[in-house]
């Protein structure tokens, strides 16, 4: 060791003496005082540089050995510590190992070939219900529930014969009950002794799959019940498209489908039957434009284009050359993207509904007017009861004064009373035909009317409105009978013949109008085409105008049918003529020829009765000298009057009681009953109307005669009295004529 230092030793001094003098400044700048040479003191210096670097040297080798021993110790220190690391590793390993071992979710056993315990964890003694500690060395079937037992003694069989894994499911028990369903899983051990178990719990699995089972169950039962009603629901389905598809086939419109392509893809058979198709195959891949005319092309492919773009529209048109009116409808169909795939066409024939709307709005019109005549006639009716009263009173003392004058012999006075009664008789004439406008409509099944006063009375309202270009000739027959019809519809008649006339000669022209006797041997009515003949009263109104075509005579009486400018006509002024003829019997025959005009024959069926003698109102009634009895009750608001009405009663030899008000009349009766042998009264008066008074007082004498005067009146008529067995007498009436009546009614000659 020695040797081997001072080998070191050597070395380094040789290291030391290669190092150049001048290296180090501090021996450079020494100053050499003593005696010694120069050479000498140089190599002094050198030997010192030399032990110095030496020295130097041994000095890093020591501190290089003393690092080398404090990393050996610190390594030493770090393999003590890594030493107890890694016991403490393995300790914490081992005890790791050990609680996965026991606490694992799965149970662990090992098992002999006889089924021995040998080695098991905590979750397999809880699995089988045993004690962990003194389970050691037992028989592990004794803890295998006696049902599951043999396909545990199967599985252990197999684990020792197989080299490969082997499984059963097996149930443990505890105190009886079931305790646990375990999944055992075994393999054997390289030695061949002993196997190794895995044992996991699938109870919850098995309870699971119970659910699962029972659920199955439920939910085949629901799917069974729901696939039933899947079929019935297709059934019904089929059923409710099968009865689509008949309400579609039968349905009162045109019902078509239309493709991206413009081509009808469908139709059902109100539309095959609009176009004269007998089978939908005819129609399919025909482009719809097709059958558009030329005039609404435009108009109607807009409206498709629109329904491409997924609009809804309606639209009502009529195709070239028709008079029909249709409505139709685009209905644009989706698909789930909602984009448009097809088109549904509806189209309606509507001319009937628009008919019926024109038919609706003309009958507003009429009631509107009826209204406005309805006021009119109540207000005519309140006049003429008014005019009819003050009328009465002159009449009545213009006939006493002539009875007078007669008396007296003074012949002028009587013609003077003459013309006063002539022109109370134009009066009450008036009158009467404001009461027949008022009451016109009353008769709706007709009354005998004698056209020829109709036609001259009333000709002036019938050609109101006519332009002086047109002319108008009439012409009537004498000695003609009576015809049942309603003077309202007459007037109607009369009115629309006459329009139609002066629009077929644009205002200008001549009409002839002639009422007489008609002898037909055999003829067609022109709107009802029935065969004719006979005697009739005709009425017929002829034009010069421009004709009507053959070919348009039988349509002529069609409602709406009319060849008049829109505005100017509805077409049922004729239709309206054919219904009131035939309702009361009678036909109507067209004549006409281009360029020539146009005759309009109405034949009414003659009203012939028994001739019945009327007494003229000329003729006197001779006063009796002789006083009667009899006391007439004489009842009527207007005092003038029925002090009149007593004053005539009293010169032909009656007593006359005269009151003006109704229920003072009731209360003088009821007095004396017996005092009375007539009453007359006037219908309308305050408090009791006279037909109500009537009523009251034959309460107490039920067969007490009486005569009723009316002028006006909305709740009685001559009919309704003579149902009621009172006499009724028309305002102003004539009092010879109630005398006359009182004298028939009391036996008096």
């Amino acid at each position: 060791m020695k040797k081997e230092k001072k080998s070191e030793a050597e070395i380094l001094r040789q290291k030391a003496k290669e190092v150049p003098n001048h290296s180090n400044p501090l021996i450079t700048s020494v100053k050499i005082t003593s005696p010694l040479s120069e050479n000498e003191m140089m190599k002094l210096i050198h030997e010192l540089e030399v032990h110095q670097i030496e020295l130097e040297m041994q000095n890093d080798e020591l501190q290089c050995a003393k690092a080398d021993a404090e990393h050996a110790k610190a390594d030493a220190e770090h393999a003590k510590a890594d030493a107890e690391h890694a016991k403490a590793d393995a300790e914490h390993a081992t005890k790791k190992y050990t609680d996965l071992y026991n606490f694992s979710p799965s149970g662990y056993v090992t098992l002999s070939k006889f089924g021995e315990v040998k080695e098991l964890n905590i979750t397999c003694a809880k699995m089988c219900g045993i004690e962990w500690e003194n389970s050691i060395n037992s028989m592990f079937g004794f803890f295998v529930s006696t049902d599951t037992l043999p396909i545990f003694n199967l599985f252990l069989n197999k684990v020792f014969q197989s080299k490969s894994n082997e499984t059963c499911e097996v149930t443990f028990s505890k105190d009886g009950d079931l305790s646990a369903y375990v999944l055992l899983t075994g393999i054997v051990t390289d030695n061949k002794e002993l196997c190794n178990v895995t044992m996991v719990d699938i109870t919850e699995r098995k309870h699971a799959e119970r659910i699962l089972k029972e659920h199955s169950e439920i939910l085949e039962d629901l799917v069974n019940e729901r696939t039933r009603e899947l079929r019935e629901e297709v059934t019904e389905h089929k059923a409710a498209e099968q009865r689509l598809n008949t309400l579609i086939q039968a349905a009162p419109i045109c019902i078509h489908e239309i493709d991206l392509n413009g081509q009808i893809t469908s139709m059902n058979r109100t539309g095959l039957q609009m176009l004269e198709m007998q089978d939908v195959k005819e129609i399919c891949g025909l482009y719809y434009m097709d059958f558009v005319s030329k005039n609404q092309k435009v108009k109607i492919n807009q409206f498709l284009e629109q329904a491409y773009q997924g609009e809804y529209n309606t639209f009502v048109f009529s195709p070239e050359d028709s008079k029909l009116i249709f409505s139709s409808c685009f209905a644009p169909v989706l698909n789930n993207e909602g984009v448009v795939e097809r088109i549904i066409g509806l189209t309606e024939n509507i001319t009937e509904r628009m008919q019926a709307e024109v038919a609706l709005q003309q009958s507003e019109k009429q009631l509107h007017q009826s209204q406005k005549v309805e006021a009119i006639g109540r207000l005519t009716g309140g006049i003429a009861h008014d005019f009819n009263n003050i009328l009465g009173i002159i009449t009545g003392y213009v006939g006493l004064a002539k009875k007078h004058s007669i008396i007296t012999g003074d012949t002028k006075q009587t013609k003077y009373l003459d013309y006063v009664a002539v022109a109370t008789f134009r009066a009450a004439n008036l009158v009467s035909k404001m009461l027949a406008f008022v009451r016109k409509n009353e008769d709706t099944n007709g009354v005998p009317v004698y056209l020829q006063s109709v036609l001259k009375d009333e000709h002036d309202v019938f050609f109101t409105g006519l332009p002086s270009s047109i002319k108008i000739n009439i012409t009537i027959d004498d000695a003609l009978p009576n015809v049942l019809f309603n003077i309202t519809e007459f007037d109607q008649l009369l009115i629309n013949l006459v329009t139609n006339a002066r629009d077929a000669m644009d205002e200008v022209g001549i009409i002839d109008i002639r009422l007489g006797w008609s002898s037909i041997d055999s003829t067609a009515c022109s709107s009802c085409l029935k065969h004719i003949g006979g005697k009739w009263v005709e009425l017929s109104v002829t034009d010069s105008g421009s004709g009507i075509e053959s070919s348009l005579l039988t349509r002529i009486f069609d409602p709406f049918h009319t060849s008049k400018e829109v505005g100017k006509g509805t077409g049922l002024g004729l239709s309206v003529t054919h219904g009131i003829m035939h309702s009361h019997g009678g036909h109507i025959v067209v004549e006409s020829k281009l360029g020539i005009g146009t005759t309009f024959r109405l034949l009414f069926p003659p009203h012939i009765k028994e001739h019945t003698e009327v007494i003229s109102t000329e003729e006197e009634i001779t006063p009796l000298v002789s006083i009667k009895s009899q006391n007439i009750l004489v009842v009527d608001d207007e005092i003038s009057l029925t002090e009149l009405m007593g004053e005539y009663l009293k010169y032909y030899g009656y007593k006359a009681t005269i009151v003006s008000r109704s229920i003072k009349a009731l209360e003088l009766f009821k007095e004396q009953p017996d005092k009375f042998s007539l009453i007359i009264t006037d219908q309308t008066m305050p408090e009791l109307t006279g037909a109500k008074l009537i009523k009251q007082v034959r309460e107490i004498r039920p067969n007490l005669p009486a005569i009723l005067n009316s002028g006006y009146s909305d709740y009685m008529n001559a009919e309704k009295a003579a149902k009621l067995n009172i006499m009724y007498l028309q305002k102003p009436v004539e009092l010879d004529a109630v005398v006359r009546l009182v004298n028939e009614l009391l036996g008096e000659t």
